[in-house]
């Protein structure tokens, strides 16, 4: 179902003439008495939620799969080969002759 701001839209009113409909509209509510998210509500208008929904941080904290899959090979690397790079191998002293 459209709103009554979209119905008015629908209906060929300029959005000047809506704000100004809305604006008067909003404050002959509130004066008697319907508070702002009622009116809101009436009007159609939606807003964000005042804290982060517990699902969205959790996605946020288990990142992209990219993100996750390379944090993995890192660690899988660093488990198994340690931080320092191999170099060449003290037991294969033709690894270190060049070759022409």
């Amino acid at each position: 179902m459209p709103t009554r701001i979209e119905l008015l839209k629908q209906a060929g009113f300029s959005d000047a003439e809506i704000g100004d409909w809305a604006t008067t509209e909003r404050r002959r509510m509130q004066e008697t008495g319907f508070t702002d998210n009622e009116i809101d509500q009436e009007f159609g208008v939606t807003r964000p939620p005042k804290e982060v929904p517990a699902a969205f941080t959790e996605r946020l904290k288990q990142g992209n799969p990219l993100h996750r899959i390379l944090g993995a090979a890192g660690e899988y690397a660093h488990d198994y080969f340690g931080d320092e790079p191999l170099g060449f191998s003290p037991f294969r002293p033709q690894s270190r002759s060049t070759r022409c």
